[in-house]
């Protein structure tokens, strides 16, 4: 008895270890984070300006100031570094379009720091007297949207539009000197319907790019673009000049301008251009694609994916499926391809820190399957000696029905079973009611999946025992499946007249090869005649 006891320790503490160990499992991400992650390498910072520092001799010390004319956001288009942004985020206005008006600018800033450092009410003339402007420079720079990158990349204007104030259509094509660069795809915007989802992405000046004294945000933040989710107000809005505009429901400010809108298919159907703010409400507009199409031809330009998309998408839906050895050599391969790549590096040391969780459960596995296994060994040595040592009996051949267990004519039992295939998954089922249903709804089926198949219905088959083996409607045999159940891929079976399965027997659900679902059924039972099987109880 005590060895009984044991033995039964042995193998039962190590299998109930492993039953409630947490083990990895990969919930997909909803569609808003999957756009955000394919389209926000692709998004940009852009800043033009003018900069100046002064050094002021009563304090001993310099005092740089920026004076920002263009703020805002923009997309590659390219591999090869061009980019669709807004006309006025790159144009120079007019009150400051000279250096003696920018350096006033300047100057005005200056005072109000010379007051505040000193607590007097000083006049210009004084500040002028005991200051002096140690640096100027105008600027026009793209900021990748990444930290460690080359910060401020200078850009050239292949295509200035108007902005919409000067009864223009408000967009610019610009170009950097990069390769590889990460592209997002125009789609159709004549496409676009009423209350269609939508998500934006940009850097709103109010959220960063105030660091310093008054920002609560590191100075890592402005390398981060902002993702917004809403949806398309009205598709039919125009300017005065006849160029359609989409209204849209999402949060925009200074800077998301150049932005990009998109669909549900990661394409951009629009651009943000302006917007209008009454009693504390914004309504932003996007210029369509369609308009953004011309300045693109114009400026001798494309649009197209290149290398680099091809791998980060592909490693992203390897990272999403748990492959992370797989997802790490494309995020590799994607930095090497482009190195200022925004996701890359934080993506390859996600893949590296799953990799070491999933090998340490590994190790903490194989040692408890090793007990296991040393425990059945013995088991099975400690039965085998007590077999040999009790008297044989011949056992009864059992009788009766509603098992799933047969007994064949010399004794043997088998077992009908229907298994499911999809992909790296299978589900087997035992058969033994008279009556079967298989789908996704639990209060109808008793073969029941998870909701994650979803190319299988609610209520997708029905199995009824005909003879040994069991016939297999679609659907409830009164209302089809709807991606059917295939023969030989290509005969479907009907609700009425059924299939009747054999052992071996393959069917398959659906017709996407990534989706596609086999259905295997097995009854050694089927292949003999009738008269060699008897039902147990």
């Amino acid at each position: 008895m005590h060895i009984h006891r044991y033995l039964a320790t042995l193998l039962v503490v190590p299998a109930l270890t492993l039953a409630q160990l947490p083990f990895s499992h990969n919930p997909q991400p909803d569609l808003n984070h999957k756009l955000a992650m394919y389209a926000k390498p692709s998004v940009v910072r852009i800043i033009s300006g003018c900069y100046g520092k002064y050094y002021y001799y009563p304090t001993s010390e310099n005092y740089p100031f920026t004076i920002h004319f263009g703020l805002g956001s923009g997309y590659f288009i390219n591999p090869d570094g061009y980019i669709a942004t807004n006309s006025h985020v790159v144009k120079m206005p007019e009150t400051i379009k000279t250096e003696e008006l920018c350096r006033k600018r300047l100057f005005n800033n200056l005072v109000k720091k010379a007051r505040k450092v000193t607590g007097s009410n000083l006049s210009e003339e004084n500040v002028s007297r005991q200051s002096e402007l140690v640096d100027f420079n105008y600027f026009h720079h793209v900021i990748l949207p990444k930290a460690d990158a080359d910060p401020l990349l200078p850009f050239e204007v292949k295509n200035p539009g108007k902005p919409v104030v000067e009864g223009g259509k408000d967009v610019a094509i610009i170009k950097i000197e990069v390769k590889n660069a990460p592209v997002l795809k125009l789609g159709d915007s004549n496409q676009v319907q009423f209350q269609d989802h939508i998500i934006t992405l940009g850097y709103p000046a109010v959220v960063d790019i105030d660091i310093g004294d008054t920002s609560i945000l590191s100075e890592k933040s402005i390398f981060e673009a902002s993702v917004t989710e809403g949806r398309v107000s009205n598709p039919n809005k125009k300017l005065k000049d006849g160029s359609p505009v989409l209204q849209i429901d999402v949060l925009a400010g200074e800077g998301s301008s150049g932005g990009p809108v998109l669909n549900d298919k990661g394409e951009v159907i629009g651009m943000i251009t302006f917007g209008r703010v009454a009693k504390g409400i914004s309504v932003p507009f996007a210029i369509r694609t369609s308009t953004i199409w011309e300045f693109i031809r114009q400026a001798g330009a494309t649009n197209e994916e290149g290398v680099t998309d091809h791998l980060y998408r592909s490693g992203l839906k390897l990272f999403w499926q748990g492959d992370y050895e797989g997802a790490k050599a494309k995020f590799q391969a994607v930095k090497g391809l482009f190195p200022q790549h925004s996701e890359a590096d934080r993506l390859i040391h996600k893949c590296e820190q799953k990799i070491a969780e999933e090998w340490e459960q590994n190790r903490y596995i194989l040692w408890l399957a090793l007990i296991a296994g040393i425990g059945a060994f013995f088991s099975l040595a400690y039965f085998l000696l007590q077999r040999q040592s009790s008297p044989k009996k011949t056992p009864d051949l059992p009788t009766g029905v509603a098992t799933g267990e047969e007994y064949q004519g010399n004794g043997t039992r088998t077992k009908i079973y229907l298994q499911l295939e999809n992909q790296n998954q299978t589900r087997p089922f035992q058969l033994h009611k008279n009556i079967h249903k298989l789908g996704r709804d639990p209060t109808w089926s008793d073969l029941t999946v998870s909701n994650n198949w979803e190319v299988i219905s609610r209520r997708h088959a029905t199995l009824e025992k005909d003879g040994e083996d069991y016939r297999i409607y679609d659907g409830d045999r009164i209302n089809p499946s709807r991606n059917g159940l295939f023969i030989n891929e290509d005969n479907r079976v009907d609700t009425q007249k059924g299939y009747l399965l054999r052992d071996g027997d393959q069917l398959t659900i659906g017709k996407d090869p990534h989706e596609k679902i086999t259905l295997i059924y097995f009854n050694s039972a089927s292949s003999k005649p009738a008269a060699e099987t008897t039902r147990m109880a």
